[in-house]
């Protein structure tokens, strides 16, 4: 009798512990279809203050779109004049914040690096539902804020020489489309 009980007790354990397994994971809110919606420069170094807040609706991209499946792994694609055309995938990781693109292929990730504001590593901002909001440091060509106040506060009219490259934070901003 006492073997029969263990031989009960054993199988019930090993029939809870397999249902335990067989129960998914639950999914990440960061998993679904991304669609680009702006950026806005913050953090703006000391001469370029006139940007913080500035929002871009565009790097000269367009159809930004960023898909994030359960399974870890990612699609992302948008339209540039050529020939910078980026359709990469690969895994992702979100840790806490911190949210990574690792591309399978090495050509993908030379062409990121050439570009410069895609980016493969992100920190996630604030709670994610319909929108996610990321940020990320990139160097930006830009007028500071004395030589736009020399064209009369018009971009356009800085001479191309005065634009400089200045570190700042990006927030990238994408509207859930699934």
């Amino acid at each position: 009798m006492k073997k029969l009980l263990a031989w009960v007790v054993l199988l019930g354990l090993a029939f809870s512990f397999n249902a335990c397994k067989d129960e998914d994971d639950p999914i990440p809110a960061i998993v679904g279809t991304w669609s680009r919606l702006n950026y806005e420069f913050s953090d703006m170094p000391e001469g370029f203050t006139g940007w913080n807040g500035v929002q871009q609706g565009d790097f000269g991209e367009s159809n930004y779109v960023l898909i994030i499946k359960s399974n870890r792994t990612y699609t992302r694609a948008f339209t540039l004049p050529q020939p910078y055309n980026l359709n990469d995938k690969g895994k992702w990781t979100l840790d806490g914040t911190s949210f990574k693109l690792s591309p399978d292929d090495t050509d993908d990730l030379d062409l990121i690096e050439t570009i410069g504001w895609p980016g493969t590593e992100f920190t996630v901002s604030g709670d994610i539902g319909a929108r996610l909001v990321m940020t990320r440091v990139v160097n930006v060509s830009l007028p500071n804020d004395a030589d736009i106040e020399e064209a009369d506060g018009v971009v356009n009219d800085v001479p191309e020489e005065k634009w400089q490259g200045v570190p700042v934070t990006v927030i990238y901003t994408f509207d859930k489309l699934e």
